[in-house]
């Protein structure tokens, strides 16, 4: 692997790059980049040079090698600093270099073209299997879990950010018991199972056996009940008319007393 160096006679600017061929084909592939009809519209300096100037005004060379990508990587930031090759007056880079694009910024009518476009767009059912083939057995290792704890840590949300999602949530929630969208597969239960499954607590004093008469097991069971009991104490008043026809058993909390009447 090298990082090679093209250098325009007519004008002496130059563009440092990286790469796993030779310097040579490298350069050989821009070319052919810069005359490609697919490509016609692509604005990036080293081509639009390439399309003003001959072939014979194009030399290239290598000048570093490296055994691992990520140290090219690092050495190519380093050329290109050495050389102002990002500076428009001395060269055609317009990145300070290294992997994906660091440096350059898209401007908002490029990012509001992207949203437009990936607006509505629905995966297809190959599409969603091979992303989930992809992944399968997939697991983050320690370092990866390190790094986004260390990014996080200390991290707070402003005000605004927990009241949006505050409201958004409680929102969510009375859209659920109104109807007009379906819970989560998580939760495993519905409206009317959230006064049933918090009886079947009470009755049972167990979270393992009320959670097992709706198919729920373990730690899931627990949120399940917890969530179903505060869901039912919060709206209790709103919601009471859902649980009408379900039938409470055994020593009950006093909550529920009501939803017998």
């Amino acid at each position: 692997m090298i990082a090679y160096r093209i250098t325009c006679l007519a004008n002496g600017k130059i563009y440092i790059g990286i790469t796993k061929l030779t310097a040579e084909q490298r350069l050989a592939a821009h070319w052919r980049d810069s005359r490609s009809p697919s490509k016609a519209k692509d604005r990036r300096p080293l081509l639009i040079a390439m399309r003003k100037y001959p072939r014979e005004a194009w030399v290239t060379e290598t000048i570093a090698t490296a055994q691992a990508w990520e140290e090219l990587c690092e050495i190519e930031k380093r050329l290109i600093a050495e050389h102002q090759a990002n500076n428009w007056r001395r060269g055609y880079n317009v990145t300070t270099g290294g992997e994906g694009a660091p440096g350059v910024k898209k401007p908002q009518h490029a990012k509001d073209a992207i949203s437009r476009a990936l607006k509505g767009r629905k995966k297809s059912p190959e599409h969603i299997a091979k992303m989930l083939a992809s992944k399968a057995g997939w697991r983050k290792t320690p370092e990866q879990i390190e790094r986004s704890a260390v990014f996080h840590r200390g991290r707070k949300r402003s005000d605004e950010s927990v009241a949006r999602m505050s409201n958004a949530q409680r929102e969510y929630q009375q859209r659920c018991l109104r109807g007009e969208v379906s819970r989560p597969p998580s939760s495993k239960i519905d409206t009317r199972r959230d006064a049933a499954i918090a009886e079947a607590y009470f009755y049972e004093r167990s979270y393992e056996r009320a959670g097992a008469k709706f198919g729920i097991k373990g730690p899931a069971a627990w949120h399940a009940t917890q969530r179903a009991i505060g869901r039912l104490i919060e709206n209790l008043e709103t919601i009471s008319p859902l649980y009408e026809g379900i039938t409470i058993t055994g020593p009950v909390h006093p909550y529920w007393l009501d939803l017998a009447v």
